[in-house]
């Protein structure tokens, strides 16, 4: 598979979530803001050639007015990306082994934690969300404005939803079109609930968005 032992260490192979079709290795970066902005502009590279096009233009212009929310210092951490109950082992009540890591790059911990977030505590369980939150971050403190930046994560989920409705089809979804549909609509609500709330300390510094494709 991508990922190997060499004298020690463990490398993770080329992160697919961060490529272009006509690149599978992309960085190093100085910030996460820029390595997001690269994901996302990876997943509008994709989208483009596919009936969710007339998505990028305005989704990328979305993304590249909020991109100075991620423009700060961060702590870089092992990210799984795709962690849920089928790709975790458990054995007399401790976690034994951790499955499909493929997709693992380093980045920003919220990156990963809104991926849980989004696909286990929806509507109907905000109290094993609290108790999950409670138990994370007793671990690793969670920075101030997570709730801001949510958005910026999420809607880049969707994206990777798009994509893997694209490759899979029937197999995601019985009824395609009407998945479509719904995931458009989550993608058009993102954007219309979000304002532009930049932090003060960079307001009015602007280095060029996403807009331009």
């Amino acid at each position: 598979g991508d990922v190997t032992e060499r004298e020690g260490m463990v490398i993770v192979g080329a992160a697919w979530e961060l490529a272009e079709e006509s690149a599978a290795n992309v960085g190093p970066f100085t910030t996460w803001g820029e390595m997001h902005r690269q994901i996302v502009r990876g997943q509008l590279s994709f989208l483009s050639r596919t009936e969710f096009y007339d998505l990028t233009e305005s989704v990328g212009r979305w993304f590249g007015e909020r991109e100075d929310l991620l423009g700060y210092p961060i702590v870089p951490r092992l990210l799984h990306m795709d962690l849920h109950m089928s790709n975790i082992l458990v054995s007399g009540g401790m976690v034994s082994g951790i499955l499909d890591v493929e997709e693992a790059v380093i980045g920003h911990n919220e990156y990963d934690l809104m991926r849980t977030e989004l696909a286990r505590f929806g509507d109907g369980y905000e109290s094993l969300r609290e108790a999950f939150f409670e138990a994370y971050t007793a671990h690793v403190r969670l920075d101030d404005g997570y709730e801001g930046r949510k958005p910026l994560y999420e809607l880049s989920r969707w994206l990777v939803g798009l994509k893997c409705l694209t490759y899979s089809g029937s197999r995601v979804a019985p009824d395609l079109a009407e998945e479509a549909r719904r995931m458009r609509a989550r993608i058009r609500e993102l954007m219309e609930e979000s304002p532009v709330t930049l932090p003060p300390r960079r307001r009015g510094r602007r280095r060029g968005g996403l807009s331009s494709f």
